[in-house]
């Protein structure tokens, strides 16, 4: 309960940091011509952002505070569990788990988060066994951390294991299965590996597809498909398929709907990049 609580204070403290960002940002220069125009002090018009500054700095700080103060309780109760249970019993995983996740998710310190996790993953393995739900999601969260500290092809090897782990228990329609090989994809691309990644993201669209034609998930893959093609240049195809995200999502969505814009932002961008000024202003 205390740890909830500490968590409710730190995104009341992200929060009123990003709010405060926000009037820095926009609401300084408003206060400035107002001020300007009547013909204030300099002094006082610098006060107004200086202050917002100040108060932004603040929430920083209870940001930072909370996380340390979570950080400690969950490492108390995991060595409590492991104290009784050992460190292989569920419990003690269970926790170690959870701390693990918050070093890395909330405090980005993935080398000390994956110390934790990966005996986590081993324990969970001997006790759920392979292909697991749990397991396979803590091997796709091992392989962002790995990706993350600058080990492609560490993570690579996980995220290949989970895929074929969750494939054998699963199928290769469960959401989880096509996942894996979702996170592969962009593994593999950010190694400059398109031409290995383009066959298995089309497998990943063609699965989405068959199991929910309608389902946001299918424009998803349609646009990172889209962007496979065109870094290998195929630039008819991948114009196909950001028009079809385009298309499913306006259509299932609405015109309005922010993942609609976003999809148009990407034909735009691809218009441009292609210097087709006239056709990316349309989308606009």
């Amino acid at each position: 309960v205390l740890i909830d609580l500490l968590r409710l204070r730190q995104q009341q403290a992200e929060a009123a940091a990003t709010a405060g960002a926000v009037l820095a940002a926009g609401g300084g220069g408003g206060k400035q011509n107002h001020f300007q125009h009547r013909g204030s002090a300099t002094t006082t018009v610098v006060a107004v952002p200086a202050t917002i500054a100040a108060a932004v700095g603040k929430q920083e700080e209870d940001e930072l505070d909370c996380n340390l103060e979570v950080e400690r309780l969950l490492r108390s109760v995991a060595a409590g569990y492991s104290s009784r249970f050992g460190s292989e019993g569920l419990r003690s995983l269970q926790s170690a788990r959870d701390l693990a996740v918050h070093i890395g998710s909330q405090q980005q310190r993935y080398r000390e988060a994956l110390d934790v996790l990966t005996p986590v993953v081993a324990g969970l393995e001997r006790h759920f066994g392979l292909g697991h739900d749990e397991v396979v999601r803590l091997q796709c969260l091992q392989a962002t951390w790995l990706e993350n500290s600058g080990h492609v092809s560490e993570a690579e090897t996980i995220l290949r294991r989970a895929w074929h782990s969750a494939q054998d228990k699963h199928g290769l329609l469960a959401p989880r299965t096509l996942q894996c090989i979702d996170a592969l994809v962009s593994c593999l691309t950010r190694q400059k590996r398109q031409k290995e990644a383009l066959p298995l993201q089309k497998e990943v669209l063609t699965r989405w597809e068959e199991s929910n034609p309608e389902d946001a998930e299918v424009s998803a893959a349609q646009l990172k498909l889209a962007g496979l093609l065109e870094e290998l240049e195929e630039h008819q195809d991948a114009e196909g398929y950001y028009r079809a995200a385009l298309a499913l999502r306006s259509r299932t969505l609405g015109p309005e709907h922010v993942s609609t814009t976003s999809a148009a932002i990407s034909l735009s961008a691809f218009y441009e990049r292609r210097e087709r000024l006239q056709e990316a202003e349309t989308l606009c």
